[in-house]
């Protein structure tokens, strides 16, 4: 099936995560093609991995061990204009332990994970500098061999 970047992505969609991107009713405001809803991803996933996804699974075995602050060191950047945040934890002061939360104002999705220039927005240095300590930090508690 190649390895381009949506194979990819339709792919963990697929096994794992179930969050599809679907039409919004309001043709003015969908990016999505008309007709593109919960169903027919799910039909599609069939029909090309022949596979629909757990997401109670994947749940279980990544999320909630977040959730419930059994993963530490973790680092949550989104931007204010990442449709996709939703999906991630957004708020600094309900963030659970062990996760640490930077919010990119006028930020895009991925946007933070590009190479800084001088046109980046102040939030994405800041979020480069955050991670740059948080690293420095976990590396200097990790245990030795």
């Amino acid at each position: 099936v190649g390895t381009n970047y949506f194979t990819m992505w339709n792919y963990q969609t697929c096994t794992e995560v179930g969050f599809y991107e679907i039409s919004n009713p309001n043709r003015e405001l969908s990016v999505m093609p008309e007709g593109v809803d919960g169903q027919s991803q799910v039909d599609d996933c069939q029909s090309f991995w022949h596979v629909t996804p757990n997401v109670d699974a994947t749940r279980a075995e990544y999320f909630d061990a977040i959730k419930n602050g059994q993963v530490t060191n973790l680092f949550f950047v989104n931007g204010t204009q990442d449709p996709w945040s939703a999906l991630s934890f957004r708020d600094p002061a309900t963030a659970p332990a062990g996760v640490t939360v930077h919010v990119v104002q006028l930020a895009t999705h991925t946007q933070d994970m590009q190479n800084l220039t001088p046109r980046s927005l102040l939030g994405v240095f800041e979020a480069h500098k955050k991670f740059h300590d948080l690293a420095l930090t976990w590396l200097s508690e990790a245990p030795t061999p």
